[in-house]
């Protein structure tokens, strides 16, 4: 019966955290939306504002995403830091990072799944912590019916 609740509730947040994030990528503003265009800090004076980096996405086999909104930052000196939300100990870096724009950076991601607390900072200036996650793998019918009928 503790397996039974167990999976009912990853279940459960699992749906969550694809409604929250279907809806923080549709700029639908539900009670957990975090705005990543203008977020207002306290860094050095007050009231300065920071623009908060907008990410891209990419699959679960990692690649190239686009980095953009960085107007505050130092791109030279800039450090993207990804923290699991599920394996807190998981870290990585955004690594290869190639300047596109005065504003903007491609860089890479490793293979990976879940979702992530990001923070962007370069040798001033810090971003407020937001949500990134991968987008969801491609399930093949193939392997589910093999996996049903192997019975």
């Amino acid at each position: 019966m503790n397996k039974i609740k167990l999976i009912i509730l990853n279940i459960i947040f699992i749906l969550f955290l694809n409604f929250y994030f279907y809806c923080y990528n549709n700029n639908i503003n539900v009670f957990l939306y975090f705005d990543n265009n203008y977020n207002f800090r306290h860094q050095g004076n007050k009231g300065s504002k920071v623009i908060q980096p907008v990410l891209g996405r990419v699959g679960p086999t990692g690649g190239n995403i686009t980095v953009s909104n960085l107007n505050s930052f130092n791109i030279p000196e800039l450090s993207i830091n990804f923290q699991s939300l599920q394996y807190r100990k998981h870290t990585f870096q955004c690594f290869d990072q190639i300047q596109l724009t005065n504003t903007s950076i491609e860089c890479s991601i490793p293979k990976g799944f879940g979702t992530y607390i990001v923070i962007v900072k370069d040798d001033k200036i810090k971003s407020d912590p937001f949500f990134w996650s991968y987008k969801l793998g491609q399930i093949s019918k193939k392997n589910l019916y093999y996996k049903n009928h192997q019975n």
